[in-house]
């Protein structure tokens, strides 16, 4: 989680990493404003040692209990 937390790519931030259960080992929460800083940041995630495989999903909303929607 260390070497992925700390991946640097310009106009994307890596808000949250998460160490999940279930078929993935790890869910990232980031915010890019372009297509192509995810893309880079895929890239970087393959040559992670022991990375083989991502899934990709978009928030499109949130709301939480404190929140009206």
């Amino acid at each position: 989680m260390e070497q992925v937390i700390n991946l640097k790519i310009e106009g994307l931030t890596i808000e949250k990493c998460y160490r999940i259960t279930g078929q993935w080992c790890i869910m990232l929460k980031i915010r890019a404003s372009l297509t192509e800083q995810v893309t880079l940041l895929h890239d970087e995630l393959l040559k992670i040692e022991g990375m083989s495989d991502t899934f990709t999903m978009l928030i499109l909303s949130e709301a939480n209990k404190n929140q009206q929607l």
